[in-house]
C-alpha cells in the first residue's frame, strides 16, 4: 500500500526545498516580485545599477538619499525607510522579511504566472494544484 500525498505534504516538501537552497529562495522571491511586487521595497538590486538610479541627481541630492549604513563596496542596494541602503547578502536580507512558508504560499498562489527554472519545483507546484483540498 502506498502513502497518499496531501497538499500539506507537497507544501512541506517545497518549504524544505527552499530551506535547503538559498539561490532558489532568492530566485523565487524575485520572480514573485516581477509578477506581483512581492518584495516591495525589500528588492535588492546590483550595485552596478546604482548609477542609472542616480542619473539626473546632483551629488548632494544623492548623498541625502543614502542611509548611514550604506557601503559602496557591498554587492547590492535596496530602499529602506532610511534611504538607499546596501548589503552583501541578498538571501539574509530577504529571509529577514519573508519565511520559506510565506514564499511557498505565494508561490503556490501564483506559480502559473512565473518562470520557474527548477523542474522539480514546477512539478511540485503542479502536483499541489492537482491534489484535492
Amino acid at each position: 500500500m502506498t502513502d497518499i500525498r496531501t497538499k500539506e505534504d507537497v507544501r512541506q516538501e517545497l518549504i524544505d526545498k527552499l530551506s535547503d537552497n538559498e539561490d532558489l529562495f532568492i530566485e523565487i522571491c524575485e520572480e514573485l516580485d516581477n509578477w506581483n511586487g512581492f518584495l516591495s521595497d525589500d528588492r535588492c538590486y546590483c550595485m552596478e545599477d546604482l548609477d542609472d538610479l542616480c542619473s539626473g541627481m546632483t551629488i548632494s541630492e544623492f548623498l541625502d538619499k543614502l542611509s548611514d549604513s550604506f557601503r559602496k563596496g557591498d554587492d547590492y542596494f535596496y530602499f529602506s525607510i532610511y534611504g538607499i541602503d546596501s548589503t552583501d547578502d541578498k538571501y539574509t536580507k530577504y529571509r529577514d522579511v519573508y519565511t520559506e512558508e510565506e514564499v511557498v504560499d505565494e508561490l503556490l498562489d501564483n506559480y502559473n504566472h512565473l518562470y520557474l527554472s527548477d523542474d522539480e519545483l514546477k512539478e511540485l507546484c503542479e502536483e499541489w494544484d492537482q491534489l484535492p483540498e
